[in-house]
């Protein structure tokens, strides 16, 4: 009966040992990747947006129109930078 203890207590302690030493591996892998990623210069920046040309056609305002809505047509030019050389899209 005392060897039966013995074997389940030994056999837990590997257990818990296995699973510290993986838990372990993890972090130093995600610390790993994380130097090296950071070291590349990987941050990413935000792109730049800008509106270049924004354009709109006159809408009749007169009192006698017969239309409940005004109409008007846009003209919008939007520009997108990517200010990231090595993340591309």
């Amino acid at each position: 009966m005392g060897m039966a203890k013995s074997s389940s207590a030994g056999r837990l302690c590997k257990i818990v040992f296995f699973c510290f030493a993986a838990l372990l591996a993890i972090i130093l892998a995600t610390a790993l990747a994380w130097t090296l990623l950071r070291d590349a210069k990987l941050s990413p920046e935000f792109p730049e947006f800008r509106v270049d040309l924004v354009a709109v056609s006159p809408c009749p305002l007169t009192a006698a129109s017969s239309s409940e809505y005004l109409t008007a047509t846009w003209d919008l030019t939007l520009v997108a930078i990517n200010l990231n050389r090595k993340l591309e899209l």
